[in-house]
């Protein structure tokens, strides 16, 4: 429930802010300057859109002919898919969103971020790559998912006899 009042929060602010900023690029710029841009953001953003799904769809093939399971593909279309459509509709404030959230940089941020998150909601058989780490001479044994926030160094520990491995 308090993620829809969240969520039904945003989208009213959103629109409003919107709203707001094409009044205000009526205001200073004109009502056909307004249309043209928001015309030509449109158009950039069904641009972006068939982009970057032909290349997300190009990747998860490739990952796929590779025999990797194609999870960091797949987020990464997704996300692309999400920042392109924001680029399509009209308005300025999403338009800005949209084409921050296609720069590399943060891009990457949100993909390990996300992935990261979904790591955290599975349960341990279904993340992946498990590094393996036991002790000789007793019963349990510490497993970690292999992502880039989470790795052990066996150096590091000082419990005896350390038996490394990785499980598929």
């Amino acid at each position: 429930m308090r993620w829809f009042v969240i969520t039904v929060a945003a989208l009213v602010g959103t629109a409003i802010l919107e709203v707001a900023l094409i009044a205000a690029s009526v205001h200073y710029l004109g009502v056909l300057v307004t249309l043209l841009l928001m015309v030509a953001t449109s158009a950039l953003g069904f641009w972006l859109l068939t982009r970057q799904s032909s290349r997300a769809w190009r990747e998860m093939r490739s990952a796929t002919a590779d025999q990797r399971p194609p999870t960091a593909e797949a987020v990464d279309g997704v996300y692309a898919l999400v920042a392109s459509l924001l680029v399509v509709v009209p308005g300025f404030l999403t338009d800005a969103i949209g084409l921050i959230a296609l720069i590399p940089v943060v891009r990457r941020a949100v993909h390990r971020r996300v992935l990261a998150r979904l790591a955290l909601r599975l349960p341990p058989s279904m993340v992946g790559p498990v590094r393996v780490q036991a002790k000789r001479g007793r019963s349990s044994a510490t497993h970690t998912p292999t992502t880039p926030t989470t790795s052990v160094d066996a150096r590091q520990l000082d419990m005896g006899t350390i038996v490394e491995g990785d499980v598929r």
